[in-house]
């Protein structure tokens, strides 16, 4: 369920010190800002928009094998539609921008073991 997969997310954020580097990233004059999580306007970003901001590639990795949507757009603080590549050139992440560019991934399908009863008599 989605509130159980944003647990997981940050989680996952929180284990991996990308929340931190969220936080931090505002702080770094090679790129341009990344709004701060405690700041009141935030953008209307997805998980996979916030990990190309700050160019974690292996958050980006994580997103997309999980579903994520490459293409979609999504308000910035100043009201620029964006998709995460977009985010990603703007923030000068070209490892993150060329992953976004590539074809998607089929997901890895899981092999169930079944197991068969004999019939009750």
């Amino acid at each position: 369920d989605g509130a159980s997969s944003q647990l997981d997310l940050l989680a996952h954020l929180r284990a991996t010190g990308s929340a931190e580097a969220i936080d931090g990233a505002s702080s770094n004059s090679s790129s341009p800002a990344v709004p701060r999580l405690a700041d009141q306007r935030m953008p209307a970003w997805t998980a996979l928009h916030w990990a190309a901001a700050i160019g974690n590639l292996d958050l980006v990795e994580l997103l997309l094998m999980h579903g994520a949507t490459v293409d979609l757009d999504a308000q910035n603080v100043d009201g620029r539609w964006q998709t995460p590549e977009q985010v990603a050139v703007e923030h000068g992440h070209h490892a993150v921008v060329a992953r976004l560019r590539q074809p998607a991934k089929p997901a890895r399908k899981q092999l169930r073991r079944t197991t068969r009863f004999k019939k009750l008599e």
